[in-house]
């Protein structure tokens, strides 16, 4: 069988800029545009394309993937990627793309209907906010800090500040700068979760948190205060997207 030549739906894509609306750089703007410009739409273009065709190579059966390619709903699709990819510089959401339009290939009919919401979704986001996700992917899907003294910090910074100084703090004062969990993190997840990407639960009171470290011969133990927890998980419509985009 032929191999699928996705290329064709490229063949007519151009873009069209005017630039004589803008006084003085008009001419550098045209140059950028049509000459530069017409490289760099080239160059994303073909990396999803490579990204494409390598996943295309791990399927077996691809005769299955013409009733799926020769349809308006998959010509629609492609060109709302094509109209994203150009638009963006980052590998990460060039990946994210090819991902979106192999997995709508290869997916149940009554699955794929949320192809468009994806390509959307995966548009609106930066790269810190995808990175973000990855790490909440590669940790179980939830990361959860505790705020001692005021500082918040995970249970695994907690216990490597407290093997550095051998001794729990007693004061935020007694928390480097380098074990604090920073703002600009949280002000990400607070971002993903106004998209409803991913959940935050907040829980106030006193507990406390145990701690040990040491050898075999000297073990040192016990337990520090907190007074809130903060949870941050993938939500559903955040598991269901985090598939979409990651090679499976």
């Amino acid at each position: 069988m032929k191999k699928p030549k996705i290329e064709k739906y490229a063949e007519s894509y151009k873009l069209r800029a005017i630039t004589s609306a803008v006084p003085y750089i008009g001419g550098a703007l045209d140059i950028l545009l049509s000459k530069k410009g017409e490289k760099i739409r080239e160059r994303r273009i073909n990396e999803l394309f490579a990204n494409i065709n390598d996943r295309l190579e791990k399927i077996e059966d691809k005769e299955s993937l013409d009733e799926y390619l020769n349809t308006e709903e998959f010509y629609d699709l492609f060109i709302k990627v094509l109209n994203t990819v150009i638009r963006t510089r980052h590998s990460e959401k060039i990946n994210g793309y090819a991902n979106i339009l192999i997995n709508h290939l290869t997916t149940m009919k009554s699955e794929n209907e949320n192809s468009e919401l994806m390509v959307n979704t995966l548009d609106s986001l930066v790269t810190e906010e995808l990175n973000y996700l990855s790490d909440l992917y590669n940790n179980d899907s939830e990361i959860i800090l505790y705020k001692v003294f005021g500082i918040y910090l995970t249970k695994e910074k907690l216990n490597e500040c407290i093997k550095e100084t051998n001794n729990a703090p007693s004061n935020k004062n007694e928390i480097p700068q380098d074990y604090h969990y920073e703002n600009s993190r949280m002000i990400i997840w607070k971002f993903l979760s106004d998209k409803n990407i991913i959940e935050i639960h907040k829980k106030e009171g006193f507990g406390s948190l145990p701690y040990n470290f040491g050898s075999s011969n000297m073990m040192v133990s016990g337990s520090t205060n907190y007074s809130e927890i903060t949870k941050y998980k993938l939500s559903e419509f955040g598991e269901e997207f985090i598939k979409w985009i990651i090679k499976e």
